[in-house]
Formats: C-alpha cells, sequence, structure tokens
C-alpha cells in the first residue's frame, strides 16, 4: 500500500511540474500574497471588487481570444475592434441619442471586422497573424482620422449598468463574465461542434468524420 501511494504521490509531483496551468496559478497566488503582506488594503473587499470588476473586460475578450488560439490561430486586431466598438458606440448615441441603434452599429461594424479577417485568412490564405496585424494597423488608422485624435464619449444606462451595476454586491461585469466563460465551455467541450474541432486538431480524422455526419443527421 505504502508503495501504491508513493507511486501515486510521485505521478501527481511529475503532472504538476509539467502543467503549464499549475504553474502560472502558482505565480499568481505568490503574487497575490505578496501584495496582501506588502500593500495595505490590498485584501480589501473594496479593492478585491474593483479588480474583479475591471479584469472581467479583459476576461471576456480573453474568452474569444481562446478559442482563436485552441484553432491555432492568432487575432492581433482585437485591441483595434474594442477601439472601434467603443468609439462608434459613443459617437452614434451622442448623435442620435438611441442606445439601442449605438450598440447595434457597434457590434455590426465589429462582426464586419470580423468577416473581413475570415475571408482573407480562408479565402485569401493569409496567415492569421499577417491578417489581424494588418487588420488592426487600418482601424486605429481609421480611428484616429475618424475621431480627429478627440475622446468620444455618451451614456448608456444599459452599457453603465453593465460595467459599473451590481447583482447582490458583486459586480455585472464579473456575472457576464462568468455567462460568457461558461457558454465557452459549452461550446468546446459538450458540443458536437466543439468535439469535432478538437478532434480535428488531434488529427483524428475518423473520429470527426463520425461527429460531423451524426450532426448533419440531426441538424434540421
Amino acid at each position: 500500500m505504502t508503495g501504491v501511494t508513493g507511486t501515486v504521490r510521485t505521478e501527481a509531483v511529475a503532472a504538476l511540474r509539467g502543467s503549464r496551468a499549475a504553474w502560472a496559478f502558482g505565480v499568481l497566488g505568490v503574487t497575490w500574497l505578496a501584495a496582501i503582506l506588502f500593500a495595505d488594503g490590498f485584501d480589501s473587499v473594496a479593492n478585491v471588487r474593483y479588480l474583479v470588476q475591471t479584469a472581467s473586460f479583459l476576461g471576456i475578450v480573453a474568452v474569444g481570444q481562446t478559442l482563436v488560439v485552441i484553432m491555432s490561430g492568432i487575432d492581433l486586431s482585437v485591441s483595434g475592434v474594442v477601439a472601434l466598438s467603443a468609439v462608434v458606440c459613443a459617437k452614434v448615441a451622442s448623435g442620435t441619442g438611441g442606445g439601442a441603434s449605438a450598440i447595434a452599429a457597434a457590434l455590426g461594424l465589429c462582426a464586419l471586422v470580423g468577416a473581413v479577417n475570415a475571408a482573407g485568412v480562408v479565402w485569401l490564405r493569409v496567415p492569421p497573424m499577417v491578417m489581424t496585424l494588418a487588420t488592426g494597423t487600418v482601424l486605429s488608422g481609421a480611428l484616429l482620422v475618424y475621431t480627429d485624435g478627440s475622446p468620444s464619449s455618451a451614456h448608456l444606462p444599459l452599457l453603465d449598468s453593465l460595467a459599473n451595476g451590481r447583482l447582490l454586491g458583486v459586480p455585472w461585469a464579473f456575472v457576464l463574465w462568468l455567462a460568457v466563460t461558461a457558454a465557452a465551455g459549452w461550446l468546446l467541450h459538450l458540443s458536437r461542434t466543439g468535439r469535432y474541432g478538437q478532434q480535428c486538431l488531434r488529427g483524428d480524422r475518423t473520429g470527426a468524420s463520425r461527429t460531423a455526419r451524426a450532426a448533419s443527421r440531426t441538424a434540421p
């Protein structure tokens, strides 16, 4: 029994040593502990709530980037797309006074940018890094010309609630981040599309074909 326990412990230690996620979370834990020890008020409820709220915005964007990287791609136009959505939303809202139209315009333009990136990568065979870097550069220049270098702002109650509101003391932004993460997890691990994509990445063409045929039979 002792030998079995020792073997299990050795395998667990070896798995942790080879796990990048374990090392990343370990470094994060050490950094967090050091901040608590040397920064007054870092572990206060107000500060933790602020950190969670601000991290949620980057976390939502990171979920999309994660999906792209898992599919062996990369998107360097993310910062340009985020800036585009903010500027267009503010400009439309300040011009028309309608929050719904501003949000729809921002989402539509961002979807158009994504479609352009996809067309360049899939049809023109441009490497994702080159295509998205070029798109991001074009967006940065276009936004500079469009805004004439001046900041744009507008008050949208819906976005203000999502960014600054709270649900039982928890920031709505964090709740939205959890919802987006859960949806991405379902897409990757529980949906037929996710299983098909992972099988293709592993090189399991037979399993991928079987999954694709099952999905086509059940599709309406």
